[in-house]
């Protein structure tokens, strides 16, 4: 079962959400500071939020951050996973399970949509197991040094 973490716990579990951040974004070692103090005020403020996958001896097995985001456009809010990570295999039905619970937080929040991107291909296949639709394609091109 999925757990979302109370603010007052982000500390205790700080780095481990470092350590999922950093993998899953390729954070390179100069930008440590600012992407990690970025996610850390977020999660510490309650505008991000982190939920977490104990096993039965209740160790982490897997996380996921979540951040609720206003589109500029429609004015909308969307709640946006930011961070999905996992130490061990989690079934695909578990993971649903998770979704679950995420889109039952996103409803009581006033949520109009669920977002996530990924360069991992294990979520893109995770997304669409939990119902998720492809809407978009973001391309990046390097800039010269």
């Amino acid at each position: 079962m999925i757990i979302r973490l109370p603010v007052v716990q982000i500390p205790i579990f700080w780095e481990a959400i470092k350590f999922a951040i950093a993998k899953i974004y390729d954070v390179k070692a100069e930008n440590f500071r600012s992407v990690f103090n970025y996610s850390l005020h977020k999660l510490l403020n309650d505008k991000a939020q982190c939920w977490i996958r104990l096993d039965d001896e209740r160790r982490l097995i897997a996380l996921t951050v979540t951040e609720i985001q206003i589109d500029k456009i429609s004015g909308d809010k969307n709640l946006f996973v930011s961070a999905l990570y996992s130490w061990k295999h989690v079934d695909d039905s578990k993971w649903s399970e998770d979704f679950k619970f995420i889109m039952d937080f996103a409803k009581n929040e006033g949520c109009k949509q669920i977002l996530c991107e990924s360069d991992i291909p294990r979520c893109w296949e995770l997304y669409k197991i939990c119902g998720f639709k492809e809407g978009i394609r973001r391309f990046s091109l390097t800039v010269g040094e």
